[in-house]
């Protein structure tokens, strides 16, 4: 009796040890001053080593979420006060989206020439929330805000792997620095990483409204993003498409959408599918890989034998388009996703498909899931994505073509211009993912018109599902219109088809890397290694006391 009374005592008391080792281990625990709080900081940079001497505005929104928060940087000109009517903004952002904000200020204009020192200055900033409040590494996120643009570029190259994403309205400045906004500008800079640049033509004037609501609930929501990780999971740079509620397109009678969704910025590659095939086709009973990938425009091989299959995509054609996947191959790839790669399911999921064969038994009627986190976008969604002008909600707030134009489309080699595409055999090939960079959806996508087609969910008749957008074949400019619309047989693969992925635009939404496990002083931490050696030695105590009574 007596020892089943001290090993229960000893329980508590190293429980509370290894909640007291659960809480030193992280800041997460803390309850910080809620509210703003101006901090001073001081930076030594130079050879010189001399100081120079800034401060930031801090604020902490109330009831944070357990575990880490997203921090969000302001980045403004460098010497505006924070007004009155600039802190009420901040602080309805913080609170509706539970964001720990930063607003860096110094006494002089931001250096976006060739001295580092006021991109240093920023990193220190982000340094000295980290050191304090407990921020989510992978949602550090920076917004210009009144003559910030050049900054914000700046940061775009030389801070990158800080920050998941950036945004900016088109009216910005974007000084020398502009080229880093664009992914392949930043890896000529030596980014490590590059920033996902949210969709300048979807926001608005920072005088009007100095932060856009659709990027912040983006950036709430989603972490960094790549294609493929070196640890091999596939991942996707998401967009958002907002203006939930917009009116179907007058022409056409496709558009509308009543809900804030994700789409991919570029089409799944060569590389990502040949990922879902080493995961899920080692035996290929759902005849997902085709054998003509390996030849002609394709580029992925097969080896190996039936159970040991492996695949590759083929050098030079990594960051190509995959195509030569039906419908169905596209539905089990989402099914994969939604159900966290690796030996992820790929018969239910985002979609449930029946029988266990590669045509399923409901084919006919297959539908997407309440719960699904990767899916096809419909043909309103993907409709929406290409063609709606993302400032408007009317049935006329559409344009002609998916790259923000109403004039029709030129077919040429990359990188084109502005409103140029892979189509008619400008290439004879699929050209890489993004190779038109001036080319640019209403959202923010490229190659939402040509390279090619992309599958939707639309089935026609049953059987035939919707493809738009065109693709590098015969087929020239009008198939890039919002106006043409195609269907072909669901179990079909062809050369000059492919599809791109979407998401809910919802805390549920596919994470970029696993999401850090939350831990409490509170109780709602997980053990720690010592508490659990503890139980083990007193349970072994406890039972060897009871042989002797």
């Amino acid at each position: 009796m007596l020892s089943r009374i001290w090993l229960t005592a000893m329980f508590f008391m190293f429980a509370s040890v290894s909640q007291l080792s659960v809480a030193l281990d992280s800041p997460c625990n803390t309850s910080p001053t809620q509210g703003f709080e101006a901090r001073s900081l001081t930076v030594t940079e130079g050879t010189d080593a001399q100081p120079k001497n800034g401060y930031y505005q801090l604020y902490i929104p109330t009831e944070l979420p357990s575990g880490a928060a997203p921090l969000l940087v302001i980045v403004d000109d460098g010497v505006s006060a924070l007004s009155a009517s600039d802190a009420v903004h901040l602080e309805n952002a913080a609170e509706a989206r539970k964001y720990i904000i930063a607003y860096p200020q110094r006494h002089e204009a931001w250096d976006t020439g060739d001295n580092t020192a006021d991109v240093d200055y920023i990193r220190a900033v982000v340094a000295d929330v980290e050191s304090n409040h407990c921020i989510d590494k992978r949602r550090i996120y920076s917004a210009a805000y009144v003559g910030g643009g050049a900054m914000i570029a700046r940061l775009a190259c030389d801070a990158a792997d800080i920050f998941a994403a950036i945004t900016l309205s088109e009216s910005d400045s974007v000084g020398d620095y502009g080229h880093c906004l664009d992914s392949a500008g930043a890896e000529e800079e030596g980014a490590t990483a590059t920033p996902l640049v949210l969709s300048r033509a979807a926001s608005t004037s920072h005088y009007d409204e100095p932060l856009n609501t659709q990027s912040l609930d983006f950036m709430a929501a989603n972490p960094r993003a790549a294609s493929v990780t070196s640890s091999g999971r596939v991942e996707f740079e998401w967009l958002l498409v907002g203006n939930p509620g917009n009116a179907a397109d007058i022409s056409s009678g496709y558009g509308a959408v009543d809900h804030t969704f994700l789409i991919a910025k570029y089409e799944v590659t060569n590389a990502q599918y040949a990922q879902f095939l080493n995961a899920k086709a080692v035996s290929d009973t759902l005849n997902l890989y085709s054998v003509t990938m390996s030849a002609g425009v394709g580029g992925i091989t097969r080896s190996g034998v039936p159970g040991s299959y492996s695949y590759s995509a083929m050098p030079g054609r990594e960051n190509k388009p995959v195509n030569w996947v039906s419908y169905y191959d596209v539905l089990r790839f989402t099914n994969w996703m939604h159900n966290g790669q690796g030996e992820g399911d790929t018969e239910t999921g985002a979609y449930t498909l029946e029988g266990g064969l590669a045509v399923p038994f409901n084919a006919e009627t297959v539908q997407r899931n309440a719960d699904a986190r990767v899916f096809l976008p419909t043909e309103d969604e993907w409709y929406k994505s290409a063609y709606h002008n993302a400032k408007g909600l009317k049935e006329t707030d559409y344009f002609l073509y998916p790259f923000r134009s109403d004039e029709v489309s030129s077919c040429s080699p990359p990188p084109g211009g502005e409103n140029h595409a892979n189509c008619a055999q400008a290439v004879g090939d699929v050209a890489d993912k993004g190779s038109y960079p001036e080319s640019i959806g209403p959202y923010g996508t490229f190659d939402q018109g040509g390279n090619v087609w992309e599958w939707s969910v639309g089935l026609v008749a049953g059987v035939l599902p919707v493809m738009r957008g065109g693709g590098y074949d015969v087929t020239g400019p009008d198939s890039l219109a919002s106006s043409w619309r195609d269907q072909w047989a669901a179990s079909g693969e062809f050369s000059f088809t492919g599809f791109r992925v979407a998401a809910p635009a919802t805390a549920g939404a596919p994470a970029a890397t696993p999401k850090p496990v939350a831990r409490s002083s509170s109780g709602g931490g997980s053990f720690s290694p010592l508490f659990l050696l503890m139980v083990s030695i007193l349970l072994v105590f406890n039972r060897r006391t009871a042989k002797t009574q």
